[in-house]
């Protein structure tokens, strides 16, 4: 099995939104567990972000539900992103609550302030980051891969070329048989951190880890809705009209013969 196996999406907009949100369960199911204990005193019960990772969860259920029930009726681009970015939120805010929680316990709660505020002031450069992140998608659709994902003659994005850079690379067509032994690897390194380093030490890597993951991905998904509506509004101006999702792709419809 190549990498690029790894990158493929599904071709209907149910099934793609039903990974996304069937992959938030799982790390959900995954990561909510270590939330009941603390780091630092396990005799003092589970942290206060217990009852959120457990919300975090049920959320994450219902949003895979609603992928089932709903994911083909959407026709807009800029919904059907949306709710992918929203069916992966709840293991992303898990992830980033978690880590912050686990930091504290490390670190004490002076040095998670100091941790948070640095995140907070990461927002400052978010219009930085959207504007060069709009720079970069308006070239790719003009001259890149996305010039793909874009019909103006039948006014529709279609998602299934987002990854058409990524498939198309040669270094993606090697074996991926070391990246599948990662999986494997996560709990022997997790217990030689704590072997070495010892269980707070241990704790603080995992936690810095994780609300990095948490806080990159959520800067990543609002950017990324953010271009994509600023861009698509651009071109509905253009051609006077709304852009929506292929019927093969938003309804599982297939394509009539011309």
């Amino acid at each position: 099995m190549e990498y690029r196996s790894m990158l493929r999406l599904p071709r209907t907009a149910r099934r793609r939104l039903a990974r996304a949100a069937l992959a938030s369960l799982g790390l959900a199911t995954i990561m909510v567990p270590l939330l009941w204990l603390p780091a630092s005193d396990p005799a003092a019960g589970p942290s206060p972000w217990w009852v959120v990772g457990v919300a975090l969860w049920f959320s994450s259920l219902a949003l895979l539900a609603a992928a089932l029930l709903f994911g083909g009726r959407l026709s807009r681009p800029i919904l059907f992103h949306g709710f992918e970015k929203a069916a992966a939120l709840p293991a992303v805010l898990i992830a980033l609550f978690g880590g912050i929680w686990m930091l504290r316990e490390g670190l004490g709660a002076s040095s998670t302030t100091a941790f948070a505020i640095g995140l907070a002031v990461g927002l400052i450069a978010l219009p930085l980051g959207i504007r060069l992140r709009a720079k970069w998608m308006r070239q790719e659709i003009h001259r890149g891969h996305l010039k793909g994902a874009l019909n103006l003659e039948t006014a529709t994005w279609d998602p299934r070329h987002e990854v058409d850079q990524w498939l198309k690379d040669p270094r993606f067509s090697r074996p991926n048989c070391l990246l599948s032994l990662l999986f494997w690897c996560g709990p022997a390194l997790g217990l030689a951190l704590v072997d070495i380093f010892g269980r707070l030490t241990a704790a603080v890597i995992a936690g810095a880890l994780a609300a990095g993951y948490g806080y990159s991905m959520v800067m990543v998904a609002i950017t990324d809705l953010v271009v994509l509506a600023l861009e698509l509004r651009r071109l509905e101006r253009g051609l006077g009209r709304r852009i929506l999702l292929p019927p093969e792709f938003s309804r599982g419809e297939q394509p009539q013969a011309t």
